[in-house]
């Protein structure tokens, strides 16, 4: 059986009290007519990112205005970093504000902020103490350059799993490693879960999409300076030549002089 009119008016009167902008379905609220519902298609392809409120929980239990947190420098950060690793929890900030992910990045799954932070919880949750249990621990020295990852990062990838994301980047001493930063959305912006060391081999797991933008970066080698050919001299005699036009190796100044001194010397 189909939808009776009675459940049909029954849904029709209830939708017609919710605010504009509501999404029921495949259908938008554009107007405060309780017929001005809009078709939307849901694009298949787009992540579905889960979104926590951890962060805004934080803020309002620190009672921080998180507008006006700015973005640490490499040596705030940095400092930070050592109160982790030295085991001073003390001295950790409650919030972070970490650097902006790419906006076009971002677009790509639709996160509505570029913004990220670490809160204190989580970035103690990333203690080396912690994560070598799993050997997903960081070096100190790749730890602290998470801030310059994030903002130079034109790909990331989209956990279905999950439902979130991670900014992945190379660890220099292990070919068959790869490291990561874990995100979820919140209301306030996105704010670092986990970071951890996984298979390089993961990266290739069906749950995983790879999202990127822009260019592929271009490995830069250093290119040596082509050497200077120098001529040798004929080991052929031919008197018919002058023993100076034979002679090689000579600097544009002293060539000048001779043709000079041979000038003078016909006058």
């Amino acid at each position: 059986m189909g939808i009776t009119w009675e459940e049909l008016e029954a849904e029709y009167i209830e939708k017609a009290g919710l605010p504009v902008g509501t999404i029921s379905g495949n259908y938008k609220k554009i107007s405060d007519n309780p017929s001005k519902w809009e078709y939307v298609p849901k694009d298949r392809n787009k992540p579905t990112l889960i979104e926590r409120n951890h962060l805004s929980k934080v803020v309002s239990k620190a009672k921080i205005d998180i507008s006006k947190l700015k973005i640490l420098s490499s040596k705030e950060f940095s400092e930070q970093v050592d109160f982790l690793y030295s085991g001073n929890m003390k001295d950790i900030k409650s919030i972070m504000r970490l650097p902006n992910i790419n906006s076009r990045l971002a677009s790509k799954i639709g996160l509505p902020s570029i913004k990220c932070y670490f809160t204190k919880k989580q970035f103690t949750h990333s203690r080396p103490q912690r994560k070598s249990v799993y050997g997903q621990d960081l070096r100190i020295e790749e730890f602290k350059r998470i801030p310059l990852i994030i903002h130079n990062s034109n790909v990331l990838y989209y956990d279905k799993e999950n439902k979130n994301f991670f900014i992945p980047f190379s660890d220099r001493q292990d070919s068959t490693k790869i490291n990561k930063i874990s995100f979820y959305k919140d209301a306030l912006g996105n704010y670092a879960v986990s970071v951890g060391k996984i298979d390089k081999s993961k990266l290739k797991d069906v749950g995983l999409r790879k999202v990127g933008v822009g260019v592929a970066p271009t490995i830069h080698k250093a290119v040596k300076p082509c050497p200077i050919t120098r001529l040798s001299v004929s080991p052929t005699c031919n008197k018919s030549i002058p023993h100076k036009s034979r002679v090689v190796n000579k600097s544009v100044y002293e060539r000048v002089k001779e043709i000079f001194v041979d000038t003078r010397g016909k006058q």
